[in-house]
């Protein structure tokens, strides 16, 4: 558990940049087709807080290298950046807030899906 709550803070900066990076090119580039809403940035702690819980709840064992599993649900928030500019101002804080919850969804799937790292040590 200790291990777990150690990583936290260094898979999210990982998960953050991943996401983040993109994010700050495609965010201005489409300002005139989307308009952002402050509260669409919670897409950078929402579902990551997800997947934090279920390690810490345990309910599949993991090892906590397996909070490095986290990475992809970055690359995620980049697909779905994209997703919404291709939908564009079409029912935007709908869009923006089914988004987010599939984000979520995406998180518990990989929890689920992904195996057991084993340490080579």
């Amino acid at each position: 558990m200790s291990d777990i709550l150690f990583l936290i803070p260094w898979t999210w900066l990982l998960h953050a940049v991943i996401a983040g990076v993109p994010l700050a090119f495609i965010v201005p580039l489409a300002r005139k087709r989307v308009h952002w809403q402050w509260w669409e940035s919670s897409v950078l702690f929402v579902p990551y807080g997800v997947f934090v819980v279920l390690m810490i709840l345990d309910l599949k064992p993991k090892n906590p290298l397996n909070m490095f599993d986290s990475i992809s649900i970055g690359f995620a928030v980049v697909v779905a950046a994209l997703l919404r500019v291709v939908i564009g101002a079409r029912a935007e804080r709908l869009c923006a807030k089914l988004l987010i919850c599939l984000l979520c969804i995406f998180a518990i799937i990989v929890y689920f899906t992904t195996s057991v790292v084993r340490d080579s040590m």
